[in-house]
C-alpha cells in the first residue's frame, strides 16, 4: 500500500503550476490528496474542497500598542536608578531564559485570534479523520493547519514558500502594514521552527529565509516540464513577442505596452492575461484602452496551464518587464520564465537578478540596463534576425536542463528522507 501525503494550498489548484506539478511528481509513489479550491484532477487520494471566503482573517482587535515603564519616574534619584537597575535585571533574564513579556503574550493571542477563525478551524476538521505521513504546507498561510494536524498524527511536515513571505507586498499597501504584515512575521517565527523540511523557489529567497529564520531550504524552481518541441524560424521583417500570465496591476504590465512605442516596425506584441477579480478585468479593460489604435499589439483569449508552451511556441521572444516594487518582484523567478524556455523563444527582461542570473549564464537572450520601457526597446532594437534565432536555439539546446526533470529529482529525495 501507498503511503499517503496530504497538500494543502490555497489556490485554484488546476490553474496553481507548482502545486500541479507537487502531486505528478509525487502520485506514482505514494497516494496524494490535496486541499484547495478546486481538485489538480490529478489526484490518486481525496480532494477536500474549501472557498476562498474560508481562508480570509478574522480582524483583530485595536494593534496593541507597547508602553514604557515610567511608573518610577518621579521618585528620588537613589530610588529611581535602583528601580530601574531592578527593571533591567528583569528585562535580561527574560531574555536570558527566553520568557515572554506580558505584551508579547497579549500579542501572540492576538494572532491566534486574527488566524484562528471559525472556518480556517473547520477546514482542518475536513481530513482530521485521515492519517498522513507528510503535509506539504504551500505557502506559510497553511502551514498553521499542518502543524496543527501533527499534534494529532505526528506527520512529517515540508514548508513550500513561493515567496519570502515577510515582504510580500511593499509598504505603500496600508492593510499589508497594519494587519498582514505583522501577522506574516508572527506565523514565520512561531511555526518556521517547528517544520521537518523547507523548499522555496530560488536561492536569494532561500538566502533570506536562512538570514532571518535559522533554517537552510532547498531550490525547488519554477521551471516546468520538458517539452519536445523545436525553435521556429524567424520572419525577415518581424519579430513577434509574447506576454502571458496573471494580469494585475501591481505587475505594471502597461509598460511593456509603453515599450512598444520606442520599438522600430518589426516588432509585434501579443498579451495572453488572466483576470481573476474585478481589479484584474478593469486594469485589462486600462491595458486594451492603453493599445487601441495599435495594430501591432494583440490581446488573446487565455489558455490552460498545459497548453502554454506549445501554443507560444510560435512566437520568437517571451518578454517580462517586472518593477522591483517589493522584494519578492525583485528576485521573481516566474513560471512564464521557464515556459518560454520550454517554447523554445529568446528572452527579452528587465534587470531581475534571478532571471538576468539564468538568460546571462545560458545565453538565452537580453537584459535591459534598468527597469524604463526605453531600456528595453534599446535592447531589442538592436537584435538582428539572426540573433533571435541564436537565443531560440540557446533556449532549444538547454531546455531538458532547465526543465522540471531535476527540480522532480530533488523533490522525492526530500520526501524519502523525511519518511525514513
Amino acid at each position: 500500500m501507498k503511503k499517503k501525503i496530504l497538500i494543502i494550498c490555497f489556490s485554484y489548484l488546476h490553474k496553481d503550476p507548482r502545486v500541479l506539478r507537487q502531486v505528478q511528481w509525487l502520485r506514482d509513489k505514494y497516494e496524494v490528496s490535496t486541499v484547495g479550491f478546486s481538485p489538480t484532477g490529478l489526484e490518486n487520494g481525496t480532494f477536500f474542497q474549501i472557498n476562498p471566503e474560508d481562508t480570509d482573517i478574522l480582524l483583530p482587535p485595536a494593534m496593541l500598542e507597547k508602553r514604557e515603564i515610567l511608573f518610577h519616574r518621579g521618585l528620588p534619584t537613589p530610588l529611581r536608578k535602583l528601580i530601574s537597575i531592578f527593571i533591567l535585571l528583569l528585562q535580561k533574564i527574560r531574555q536570558f531564559f527566553n520568557l515572554k513579556t506580558e505584551f508579547e503574550i497579549l500579542q501572540e493571542a492576538r494572532y491566534f485570534y486574527t488566524y484562528w477563525t471559525e472556518r480556517r478551524s473547520k477546514i482542518l476538521q475536513l481530513f482530521s479523520d485521515q492519517q498522513y505521513k507528510v503535509v506539504i504546507a504551500n505557502d506559510i498561510n497553511t502551514l498553521p493547519i499542518a502543524i496543527k494536524y501533527r499534534e494529532k498524527y505526528k506527520a512529517k511536515i515540508l514548508l513550500d514558500s513561493h515567496e519570502y513571505h515577510p515582504l510580500e507586498f511593499d509598504e505603500s499597501h496600508k492593510d499589508w502594514v497594519e494587519i498582514y504584515k505583522p501577522l506574516t512575521n508572527f506565523l514565520c517565527h512561531f511555526y518556521i521552527p517547528k517544520i521537518n523540511a523547507m523548499t522555496t523557489v530560488c536561492q536569494g529567497i532561500a538566502d533570506e529565509f536562512e538570514k532571518n529564520f535559522k533554517v537552510k531550504p532547498s531550490i525547488i524552481t519554477n521551471a516546468t516540464q520538458f517539452y519536445d518541441l523545436k525553435p521556429q524560424d524567424v520572419c525577415e521583417n518581424k519579430i513577434r513577442l509574447i506576454h502571458h500570465g496573471i494580469c494585475s496591476p501591481m505587475r505594471h504590465i502597461d509598460l511593456m505596452i509603453k515599450a512598444m512605442s520606442f520599438l522600430d516596425d518589426r516588432f509585434y506584441l501579443d498579451f495572453i492575461l488572466i483576470a481573476n477579480d474585478a481589479d484584474a478585468k478593469k486594469y485589462l479593460e486600462t491595458l486594451k484602452q492603453m493599445a487601441q489604435g495599435n495594430i501591432k499589439i494583440t490581446f488573446l483569449a487565455p489558455i490552460s496551464t498545459n497548453e502554454i508552451a506549445n501554443y507560444i511556441n510560435q512566437y520568437d521572444m517571451g518578454i517580462y518587464l517586472l518593477l522591483p516594487t517589493n522584494f519578492n518582484n525583485l528576485l521573481a523567478l516566474p513560471n512564464k520564465f521557464f515556459e518560454f524556455i520550454q517554447a523554445r523563444l529568446g528572452i527579452a527582461i528587465a534587470t531581475s537578478p534571478e532571471m538576468a542570473r539564468i538568460v546571462n549564464e545560458y545565453d538565452l537572450g537580453i537584459v535591459s540596463d534598468d527597469f524604463t520601457p526605453q531600456s528595453l526597446a534599446k535592447k531589442l532594437n538592436e537584435l538582428t534576425t539572426e540573433k533571435v534565432m541564436y537565443y531560440k536555439n540557446q533556449s532549444h539546446k538547454y531546455a531538458y536542463e532547465l526543465s522540471a526533470e531535476k527540480n522532480k529529482e530533488i523533490c522525492l529525495e526530500i520526501i524519502d528522507n523525511l519518511l525514513k
